[in-house]
């Protein structure tokens, strides 16, 4: 890999592929901020993330790049709210493919949503994550239930925790495909305590979301003021990376 991607400009934010939930819309990229914080970010955040199959039309909503030699069977789905980070408090959905060649792993993000306009242009321009806009609710507690809609898609979920809390930092290894066709690789790791979770998903679309992220019951992890580290961009030459790894560390 060579050195930290520039972030996209304007003209490109609207540019990237995705699923049709997360196009961005003239109205849209009108309305957003001219700049937002680069990266590398830091933020503190409560969520749910899960492990699900993937729905049958999961492989058209990828880049070329990336459907070429891969297999796709699982996705992480999450929904969560960001006590701190660099344009502050904010909510954020996202469904991302575990995107599989041979042993290697590697997570692309189709779909991603927030209610924050500078969240939306700083993962677009940093890492070309497609964020669009959408509306949330709920989601303060363990149990309470969430949600998230826009013009023709709803997610909405409810966790069950149970058990201890678990000393856990995982680092995931993500690519996303810019509009010159540059592979960008980052670098996510989660730290923090997180309680197993019984998790239940409904999806509704008019398109192609609950097709490739359909509804059900997942098990996943309830998040509760975690810490979450976002590496700049590399290019990348080849889309498979380092496999997800997750280790234990001491309380």
């Amino acid at each position: 890999m060579s050195g930290p991607l520039l972030p996209l400009s304007s003209d490109e934010l609207a540019l990237l592929e995705c699923a049709p939930e997360s196009v961005l819309t003239s109205d849209l990229a009108r309305r957003l901020p001219a700049t937002a914080p680069v990266a590398p970010w830091h933020c503190t955040f409560n969520g749910l993330v899960w492990v699900q199959r993937c729905g049958p039309a999961v492989r058209p909503v990828l880049p070329a790049r990336l459907r070429r030699g891969t297999s796709v069977r699982w996705l992480v789905g999450a929904f969560v709210h960001y006590t701190d980070s660099p344009v502050g408090p904010y909510s954020e959905l996202f469904a991302a493919a575990l995107v599989r060649k041979g042993p290697r792993l590697v997570l692309h993000t189709p779909f991603m949503a927030v209610d924050s306009l500078p969240s939306l242009r700083a993962g677009r321009a940093n890492w070309a994550l497609p964020k669009t806009l959408a509306a949330f609710e709920g989601g303060r507690g363990p149990s309470d239930p969430w949600g998230a809609a826009a013009d023709g898609w709803s997610v909405n979920a409810r966790a069950r925790p149970y058990g201890p809390r678990l000393p856990i930092r995982a680092a995931m290894h993500g690519v996303q495909v810019r509009p010159d066709q540059t592979l960008g690789r980052y670098r996510a790791t989660i730290s923090g305590f997180p309680r197993l979770s019984r998790i239940e998903v409904d999806v509704a679309a008019r398109q192609s979301l609950a097709r490739w992220m359909p509804s059900g019951r997942h098990l996943g992890l309830w998040w509760s003021n975690a810490s979450l580290a976002m590496s700049a961009p590399f290019k990348a030459t080849s889309a498979l990376g380092r496999p997800t790894c997750v280790e234990d560390r001491g309380r």
